[in-house]
């Protein structure tokens, strides 16, 4: 015969958001066979660069849908860490545009 209520409040954001996975397994079946940025919302993709640890360019795309299949001119590449460089622009607060620059490293994993 006991009664309880309880209340939640939801903040919904309208700012977009920009991440890089720090790992992918291309080849696998899965939905880890692409590197590709993820985002929620509108973002618009100036540049995403992956480099090896030699600094050869393997990987470049201004197609924020686009992602790095693993190969370097049609040859899978070998298990290992990677640098990647990301240029993008999206929405911030008020109609303002956010420039959203980051660079790091991801494991390719075979």
């Amino acid at each position: 015969g006991c009664e309880t209520m309880d209340s939640v409040d939801v903040i919904v954001s309208t700012e977009s958001a920009l991440a890089m996975p720090n790992a992918f397994a291309p080849g696998n079946s899965g939905s880890n066979n692409t590197l590709k940025l993820i985002r929620r919302g509108q973002a618009e993709l100036k540049s995403l660069r992956i480099y090896d640890r030699w600094g050869v360019l393997v990987f470049e795309s201004k197609n924020i849908d686009e992602g790095w299949d693993g190969k370097y001119k049609g040859t899978p590449q070998p298990t290992g860490v990677y640098i990647y460089q990301v240029d993008a622009v999206a929405p911030g607060p008020n109609g303002t545009k956010r420039n959203f620059n980051q660079q790091g490293n991801v494991t390719l994993i075979r």
